[in-house]
């Protein structure tokens, strides 16, 4: 992580570093503001949508595995309700997110486990691994409605890719933030 006081700098560091790691054939997503889970995803999504075109194949697996994290957070919503017609509004959910009507928030169990499966896209593009630069982390804690419930999505988030959720296979995580 890069820490700083305000102006110091932070930002165009991890900027370098982006660079740096782009050079020695990682993709790395230029620095992020992160302010929530999603945040994340629709940054990784977006940047391996850009880097990737050219590889068509990949695209449609990388628009795939997004659609399939979408999907389970929907269901995870859906079966924690007494709804009655449960498909009928997975359907409905599904409809509102294709026209982008509703954007779903992911959990950090779904930000994993897509962000596990895009570095193994990326792998598979030829680069040696996924690394996502993560700026200005105090508004994600400030996001939330405790400090503790952000500081335990973090841990989670943070303690599974520095343990290796691909056995270090190139998945990376880089956070900047005010001191």
């Amino acid at each position: 992580y890069i820490v700083g006081p305000y102006g110091f700098g932070k930002t165009s560091t991890a900027g370098k570093v982006w660079y740096l790691l782009e050079e020695d054939n990682y993709i790395a997503t230029p620095p992020i503001y992160f302010d929530e889970l999603q945040s994340i995803v629709d940054a990784v999504y977006g940047w391996l949508k850009y880097r990737l075109r050219a590889r068509d194949d990949l695209l449609e697996r990388l628009d795939e595995i997004y659609e399939s994290k979408a999907t389970n957070n929907i269901e995870d919503i859906v079966s924690s309700t007494d709804l009655e017609n449960k498909d009928a509004v997975m359907n409905e959910f599904q409809g509102l997110i294709e026209e982008g009507s509703v954007d779903i928030e992911f959990s950090v169990n779904h930000v994993l486990e897509f962000l596990s499966e895009c570095n193994q896209l990326v792998k598979e593009a030829g680069f040696d691994g996924l690394i996502i630069l993560a700026d200005e982390l105090q508004q994600f804690v400030a996001n939330h409605s405790s400090d503790k419930e952000a500081y335990s999505d973090l841990r989670d988030l943070a303690k599974s890719i520095a343990l290796g959720l691909n056995d270090g296979d190139g998945l990376g995580l880089l956070f900047t933030m005010d001191d």
